[in-house]
């Protein structure tokens, strides 16, 4: 398998140098942003719990948590067969909940207690550009903070877009829907490997 994999690696690394693709990390990063006011990164609800999870893990303290709410472990594993796509039915992943309706009810009033967090990353992502300035010079020893607050607020606005699909608010699951896009979006802009796949997750 190493023989394969290290053959393929150099076979792309072959094409990548047809085609002048650079494979230094310098001519990857975002560039420079004049005007703050389009930067996604720098705005202050972002800055700020990037700067939290900056800490640590030990010290982190997520601003949403959405395992908090009934049903969410046995919720997040249907997602992963795509369950939604075939039969967007939610009682059976709600424990002890009657029916879709109260199931959505459950976390429309659950991230209401988040709204002002989740409506800032709405109306932030708009932003066209994002610089979160990484110290690519620490290589394997550079943190990527931003990723755990991402992931936080995705998996929330996945939630709440489904909770407003069943009940009938298509218009807010839309919204929450490029929202999730558009943090892709964002995620994307930085050159590191991590970056990349956890915008395509």
């Amino acid at each position: 398998y190493q023989t394969s994999a290290t053959r393929d690696h150099h076979q792309h690394l072959e094409y990548l140098h047809s085609i002048g693709e650079s494979l230094e990390v310098d001519e990857h990063r975002p560039a420079a942003i004049d005007n703050e006011s389009d930067n996604f990164a720098s705005a202050k609800v972002i800055s700020d719990l990037i700067d939290q999870a900056r800490l640590g893990d030990s010290d982190w303290e997520a601003p949403v948590h959405a395992k908090d709410i009934p049903g969410y472990e046995r919720i997040t594993k249907v997602r992963k067969r795509v369950r939604y796509v075939e039969s967007p039915a939610l009682t059976d992943s709600f424990a002890g909940l009657e029916s879709d309706e109260e199931a959505s009810k459950n976390i429309l009033a659950y991230c209401k207690t988040h709204q002002e967090i989740l409506s800032a990353f709405s109306k932030t992502s708009r932003r066209p550009l994002s610089n979160m300035e990484h110290d690519y010079e620490k290589g394997f020893a550079m943190l990527n903070p931003e990723i755990k607050v991402f992931q936080d607020i995705s998996r929330l606005l996945f939630l709440r877009g489904t909770a407003y699909q069943i009940t009938g608010d298509h218009v807010s699951a839309a919204e929450d829907v490029l929202t999730l896009i558009r943090l892709q979006s964002h995620l994307r802009q930085e050159p590191s490997l991590i970056n990349q796949l956890l915008s395509t997750a």
